[in-house]
């Protein structure tokens, strides 16, 4: 995280393109805030992205540009009143919502369980190399979904709610990269 003044500085040492984000905790989404710019080739393009959101934050993430991607999805932790702590995966990114490609495991979760959720969701087609593209890392999807179960038994006392999204599966073999990610928790 850096202030505005050093955002150049930070692209300068990302290999181009590169993402700018907005770090504002008041702001949960924000893609809906206009907090990110995404394919920023140059400097004035990055010089150009801070200048339409320095009105929403006074620090921002500059991260190196995810170009190669078969699929995005969702990790989501909420606190269901009737089960406890769940987590959801599904079809993510900006399809999040539209496409409404999801489905919830309750705690503790099992590979197996896992495997087979994943293998029920319409997005899995991707991963599986629709139409001749690249297959999808399905191992890496696998373990970080494991690995978020892990994390949420870990601190279930105070977390209310934890979100990936987009969580962007790369080629067989590259693994998964963590775009995004909120974590709520209990006030002490």
């Amino acid at each position: 995280m850096v202030t505005s003044e050093k955002v150049l500085e930070a692209a300068k040492e990302i290999c181009y393109p590169v993402v700018l984000k907005a770090v504002n905790s008041d702001i949960l989404h924000k893609t809906e805030a206009n907090g990110v710019k995404l394919n920023l080739n140059t400097e004035s393009d990055v010089n150009f992205a801070l200048s339409k959101m320095k009105g929403i934050s006074d620090y921002f993430l500059v991260e190196e540009m995810i170009t190669e991607s078969v699929a995005e999805f969702i990790l989501g932790v909420t606190l269901d009143n009737q089960f406890g702590l769940t987590i959801t995966i599904g079809a993510g990114g900006i399809f999040t919502e539209l496409i409404e490609d999801k489905t919830t495991l309750l705690l503790p979760v099992l590979r197996r369980h896992v495997s087979h959720e994943i293998r029920k969701l319409k997005i899995n087609k991707l991963l599986k190399g629709w139409r001749g593209s690249s297959m999808g890392d399905i191992e890496s999807l696998i373990e970080s979904v494991q690995n978020l179960a892990d994390f949420v038994e870990s601190c279930s006392d105070s977390l209310i709610e934890c979100e990936i999204n987009p969580l962007i599966v790369r080629s067989n073999g590259k693994k998964v990269t963590v775009a995004d990610a909120l974590i709520i928790l209990k006030e002490k």
